[in-house]
Formats: C-alpha cells, structure tokens, sequence
C-alpha cells in the first residue's frame, strides 16, 4: 500500500522492478527502516479505520470521528500511538475489536501521557492537562529552575564590554526558545 520505489535502496528497487511477488518483503522492509515507513503505516491504518466507518476531520487529518448509536468516538493518531475518545464503555469494546482485526497493540489503560503533555481527572469527573514534568526538565536543562531566577537575563554592565567577548554557540538558546513556544502552543498560552 503506498510503497514508493523511488525511496528504497538500489537492490530492492531493483528486485521489485524484475520480481512483483516481492511486494510483501519489500511492505516488511518499509515498515522496518525506510524513511517512508510512518507513512506506509499512516496510508493502513486509515484505510482499516475508514472500513469501519471512521471519517478524518479536514481541519486535523490526525482526528478520525464515527458515529454510532448517537453517540461520537474520537480517535487521535500520532505515529504510533493511538487515543480513542468515548462515552460508553461498549463504544471502546467496539474500536478494539475493529482495530484488533488488522493490527497488533496494547491497551495502555486510561491516557495519562502524551506527546509530554500529562491528562489527569478531578474528583468531579472533569479532565485537564498539564506539561509541569516537561517544563521542569527544561528547567533543569538549561538551569533556569525557581531558586535560580534573575531580575533580568543579562548582566547589567555596560554594552562596550560585550564587544571583546568570544562567540557564543546560539544553539542552547534556539532549544530554549524551541521547548518554550512548545509549552506555549500545547498547553500553555500565559506563557506566550
């Protein structure tokens, strides 16, 4: 499904090129270390869903909806990991049992992680999220933890003695600004 030859390796491309019964050797080679291989997995894994009903969202193709006795099931795909939304306890019988059918996976339980963004519950039953261990390793990371604040992110002094200083690798500083608007963007606006 959706196996591009013009990404695989000389002697596969040749292979398929002279033998065509090779198609299955050359899908187990994609999905084990091709660079197309999320996509080969992303092509099947939508084409099972759609079978059973599924429809992507055109604003999120990663969301995929369905309807059943009145009631929406959610699934949300991020390469491999999967996260389905409903509100009977029979709706989610109903998804493993059709993805069960075409792929091999393991029930992790109620979601509590993803992408570095933690899902908890309060005792009313509402849902909330929250990245405080991701922003805490960045913290760490780059050693701007609570106690080690400072009034302002330079030295006051006065901006002649820059001028001798060494080069400064901006790398660091492109992560730091990089793990930010990460935070910003998924669960944090005020941070903006």
């Amino acid at each position: 499904p959706g196996l591009d030859p013009s990404l695989l390796p000389e002697k596969e491309r040749q292979l398929l090129l002279t033998h065509k019964g090779l198609v299955s050797l050359l899908l187990k080679k994609g999905v084990y270390g091709l660079v197309q291989a999320g996509n080969l997995y992303w092509t099947h894994f939508i084409k099972k869903m759609k079978c059973h009903g599924f429809k992507q969202i055109y604003s999120d193709p990663c969301i995929l909806l369905k309807k059943r006795d009145g009631r929406t099931i959610i699934i949300s795909v991020y390469v491999d990991d999967v996260n389905i939304f409903y509100r009977l306890p029979t709706d989610l019988t109903w998804v493993m049992s059709a993805v069960g059918e075409s792929f091999k996976f393991k029930n992790l339980g109620k979601i509590q992680l993803c992408l570095g963004i933690n899902v908890g519950r309060t005792p009313q039953g509402h849902y909330f999220i929250t990245q405080k261990n991701y922003i805490e390793r960045m913290g760490d990371k780059f050693g701007i933890l609570p106690g080690k604040r400072a009034r302002t992110p330079l030295p006051c002094k006065n901006q002649n003695e820059f001028s001798h200083s060494p080069k400064i690798d901006p790398s660091p500083y492109r992560s730091l600004i990089g793990a930010i608007l990460y935070v910003s963007v998924a669960t944090r606006p005020d941070v903006a």
